[in-house]
């Protein structure tokens, strides 16, 4: 069955796969059975998460997709014969269709069946970043219409886990994992079940229901004398518990217990809040619907963990994460490949180290948006782009395959937006020092580090330290640590904080913090006084 396209984990196929067929970045591979001491942890998976491949993973094709350094897997079955009719399909159909985008000269007409491209042109060929994003979204639809085998599977899960845990049984089944859970020397091949207040295990020989609440850590280990990384452990006041994982499902076992685990974490701290009268109580998590599916549950836990990282990547505090895309940023004369970020408010970019190298991120306020134009680039070829230009004259290209469904977002939220820009100052005003400091205070390293930063920003905000927009690299972590020089002190640390983009999301809202905490004694300033006692004298 064809299956979303997801990332392998990267296990080693020498231990755990035979390569039956390998052609052009794809691959079939057929799990392997060691016996002895390794059955009970390289046994066949047969039941595994409904977030996972389904059913075993006895075959699998997976893909190389050498823009963001990942293999995916695209297919699953029980069955050879059923595995080779995919690839078969694959090869056939699939990549001819996505190829046929080549003989375009300005909008997309796919070849007939008549002069289709043959297996060996297919084979001769290499895909471009959007021919294979176009590929895994089209198997992204074929693997929708296979779903329906998930919910039978995750119907049963819900049965055996109300059987075996009849004390938590009020409790949601979010999702299950096929694992084996250590004791002593020996793994007990068993599943581990996640609900929403619970971490269950169930074997033919152990039963253990571990409340979030009592985690105390939680980690990734290696297994097989550190040959495998798919390891979980997870230490209680009591003990420690370790499992290993066969397949993908460590990590995403991992995300969602850290989730839930901190989730109950805040709970319980909002109840002891609750027993003292605070300024203002912690605000309690809201607890997830009985009503909602589990699979609902589950998206929204996903939303959540993806809204995280993308608030600390890009130092957007108040932003919720609307949807993200493969691209590429055009950069000094290159393609940096990376992924565009949509928020109601900012456009944003972030590259991926692992495929291009550089560090890269770069955060555009709608509200400061002049015009978003599509654009084509031929190579030989087409490639569909945005540019973007703001107010400042400042312009961002990039290309990107689903071009009009991203212009058509940004230009309804565009539409929407503010229309008060922050205003920037003309003049920088230089950061007070602390008397204290002045003696060490060195004239001459000031001077050399303000060219050094002015020359960054003259390159990538057009000189404004106070621009949002600001492009940042690794060169600018590197200057950062070197030290900020006094008269830009106060605007990048607002920019590279994300102080900037919150009072610009919220205008007045810093102003009325400072008017309602003019002479009060904070937290905060005990700690200023304590390093710089001479601050604000």
């Amino acid at each position: 069955m064809w299956v979303t396209p997801r990332a392998s984990g990267g296990y080693m196929k020498g231990i755990f796969w035979h390569i039956l067929e390998d052609c052009a970045g794809f691959q079939i591979l057929q799990h392997k059975s060691r016996g002895g001491f390794f059955d009970g942890v390289l046994s066949t998976v047969r039941n595994v998460t409904p977030t996972l491949e389904k059913p075993p993973l006895t075959f699998r094709i997976t893909f190389f997709n050498r823009y963001d350094g990942v293999t995916y897997i695209l297919a699953v079955s029980d069955e050879e014969d059923t595995i080779r009719k995919h690839w078969t399909h694959l090869f056939d159909k699939l990549l001819p269709h996505v190829f046929s985008l080549r003989d375009c000269s300005q909008e997309p007409t796919f070849r007939t069946e008549e002069n289709k491209m043959t297996k060996d042109e297919v084979i001769g060929a290499s895909m471009e970043l959007e021919e294979t994003q176009f590929l895994l979204s089209k198997i992204s639809s074929l693997a929708q219409l296979e779903e329906g085998e998930e919910a039978k599977n995750m119907e049963a899960a819900i049965e055996e886990f109300h059987r075996l845990f009849s004390s938590v049984t009020s409790d949601k089944l979010l999702t299950f994992y096929s694992c084996s859970l250590w004791v002593g020397s020996l793994p007990h091949q068993g599943t581990m079940y996640i609900s929403e207040n619970y971490l269950c295990f169930g074997s033919s020989k152990d039963k253990l229901v571990l409340p979030f609440r009592r985690i105390t850590s939680l980690s990734k280990e290696t297994v097989a004398l550190g040959l495998l990384n798919n390891g979980l452990k997870i230490v209680t006041d009591e003990t420690d518990y370790f499992f290993a994982f066969l397949s993908l499902g460590r990590d995403q076992a991992y995300v969602l217990t850290e989730r839930l685990w901190k989730r109950a974490m805040d709970q319980l701290l909002t109840v002891t809040e609750a027993t003292t009268p605070p300024a203002t109580n912690r605000k309690a998590p809201p607890p997830l619907t009985r009503e909602l599916s589990a699979s609902t549950s589950m998206k929204m836990i996903g939303d959540d963990l993806k809204n995280e990282e993308y608030r600390r990547l890009f130092k957007l505090w108040d932003e919720d994460l609307m949807k993200s895309y493969a691209c590429s940023y055009w950069w000094k004369g290159q393609y940096v490949v990376g992924r565009l970020y949509l928020s109601h408010n900012y456009v944003s970019f972030g590259s991926n180290f692992t495929v291009s190298g550089k560090d890269m991120r770069v955060v555009i306020p709608l509200i400061e948006i002049d015009a978003v134009d599509k654009k084509a680039v031929a190579f030989g070829r087409i490639l569909t782009a945005l540019n973007i230009t703001l107010l400042s004259k400042q312009e961002f290209f990039l290309a990107i395959y689903s071009v009009q469904e991203v212009y058509d977002a940004i230009m309804n939220l565009w539409k929407t937006r503010p229309k008060q820009i922050l205003s920037n100052p003309t003049i920088w005003e230089p950061w007070m020092m602390d008397p204290s400091l002045v003696e060490q205070f060195d004239a001459s390293d000031e001077i050399k580090r303000e060219k050094i930063w002015q020359a960054y920003l003259d390159k990538h905000s057009q000189g404004n330290p106070y621009a949002i927009s600001m492009v940042q690299t690794l060169k600018a972590k590197k200057l950062l640590r070197e030290g900020i020089p006094n008269i830009l002190r106060r605007p990048l640390w607002q920019v590279l904080s994300g102080s900037r983009s919150r009072m610009q999301a919220k205008p007045g809202y810093y102003t009325q913090l400072l008017h309602h905490y003019r002479n009060q004694q904070t937290e905060a300033m005990d700690e200023i006084e304590k390093v710089h006692p001479l601050h604000g004298r």
